[in-house]
């Protein structure tokens, strides 16, 4: 997950150390509609994971969106 965290960073420019596993990620990377949308093209490229519609929520947390992918490679 180095590598997706390194991503986001820099498409974001926020900081790896905000990528808390309790931290909500569309409060860190600051996502709105069409962010959130880039951040999955940007995830699905990084980790070769596709992810499905439900798989990204607006309350979701840094966490669980790791053990998402991970459950999925």
């Amino acid at each position: 997950m180095e590598e997706l965290k390194r991503a986001l960073a820099e498409e974001f420019e926020v900081s790896i150390d905000e990528m808390r596993p309790e931290a909500k990620y569309v409060d860190v990377l600051g996502l709105d509609s069409l962010d959130i949308v880039d951040a999955i093209v940007l995830i699905e490229g990084v980790t070769g994971v596709k992810l499905a519609k439900g798989d990204i929520r607006k309350d979701g947390t840094f966490g669980e969106l790791f053990e998402t992918i991970a459950s999925k490679k």
